[in-house]
């Protein structure tokens, strides 16, 4: 049996997600992350397991540079889709977060891993 990740959170799962979490609790939580881990535009921030990208993509709005990992790729083509449509910089990446390893020498500001 593989991981319960690799299939949990398909299909439905997305959207009923999508609307049990407001917007507005998003941007609460931004309002927080941001001054909290002194994030600027132009910082590195690593999403791991970063489902449908409310994190990612809000944070790529602000000019923080974002790296989104998740393993599944209804979510990463999504996610590639928006941040493309919006020209934002997000980098995608659909990898087992377990066996994910950034490339080169990246000092990372901040890791959120909540979705």
């Amino acid at each position: 049996m593989g991981n319960i990740n690799d299939h949990f959170f398909e299909g439905q799962y997305k959207e009923i997600w999508r609307t049990m979490i407001p917007e507005i609790l998003t941007e609460r939580e931004l309002d927080f992350m941001i001054p909290y881990f002194k994030l600027e535009a132009g910082q590195r921030v690593l999403d791991l397991m970063c489902g449908y990208g409310r994190h990612a993509l809000a944070l790529a709005r602000k000019g923080i540079q974002v790296t989104a990992v998740d393993n599944l790729e209804a979510y990463t083509s999504e996610i590639k889709t928006t941040a493309a449509a919006e020209h934002l910089p997000v980098e995608v990446v659909q990898a087992d977060i377990l066996n994910y390893t950034p490339k080169g020498n990246i000092h990372w500001r901040f890791v959120w891993a909540i979705a």
